[in-house]
């Protein structure tokens, strides 16, 4: 559909069959495939449809979407604590995506910045630094 201006009356409805074929279990790709657009596509107007869909069944869809994260990110969780830097960019992209749905990306009326000095936090601290200054280091390269 690349280029194709649809009507609004056509845009609601692809956004409603690529929500309902998620909503079915269908991944973004196979939902892109079967509807024949892109990817981008799929992700967009899902995310205008929870925009602008009843909270019941937009909430259908954050639980099964955080579900399905939630095992991905278990997945990823031995490969980040091995400092696998594609498994930390993917995870914090999933992270990123579950902050936005959840719509926690909201700015705050005020922000107090605390250090936890628990040993896991502070180990996951390091961990992150270490990896920061790896992809810097393949940047600077």
């Amino acid at each position: 559909m690349a280029g194709k201006r649809l009507t609004k009356i056509q845009r609601a409805q692809r956004m409603a069959d690529i929500f309902d074929d998620r909503l079915s279990g269908l991944t973004i790709r196979e939902t892109a495939a079967k509807r024949h657009c892109s990817t981008g596509t799929v992700q967009r107007d899902i995310d205008d449809a929870l925009a602008a869909i009843p909270g019941v069944k937009a909430e259908a869809y954050r639980k099964l979407l955080t579900s399905r994260y939630e095992r991905l990110l278990g997945q990823l969780a031995p490969l980040c604590a091995a400092a696998d830097v594609p498994a930390i960019k993917a995870s914090g992209m999933m992270l990123d995506h579950l902050r936005r749905m959840h719509g926690l990306d909201a700015p705050s009326k005020s922000f107090v910045e605390r250090v936890s000095t628990d040993p896991t936090d502070v180990a996951l601290r390091a961990l992150v630094e270490q990896v920061e200054q790896r992809a810097g280091e393949t940047t600077d390269a």
